[in-house]
């Protein structure tokens, strides 16, 4: 027997927002954030995920914000060196 998850649950105009990469109205979503923590001044459904579109998840993987939290948690981490003139 197949079950659905139902992650968010709303009218069709509170599900189908603007991607808020490219603004094309989607019914998809981001896979790894809320949109009401994005954008918390909009009205969302509960555990709405942030608008994405088919089209920007295939080509950055997450939207602008999660991609904007990665870079800057690269900017803080320490660059691993190696030390190759030292003969062990």
């Amino acid at each position: 027997m197949a079950f659905m998850e139902v992650i968010a649950f709303g009218t069709q105009e509170m599900l189908t927002r603007p991607c808020v990469d490219c603004g094309t109205i989607t019914g998809s979503f981001c896979d790894y954030c809320r949109a009401a923590d994005r954008m918390p001044t909009e009205i969302w459904a509960q555990n709405q995920a942030t608008p994405l579109c088919t089209t920007c998840d295939r080509k950055y993987d997450k939207c602008r914000f999660c991609r904007a939290d990665h870079a800057q948690t690269q900017e803080t981490q320490q660059p691993m060196v190696q030390d190759t003139t030292t003969a062990h």
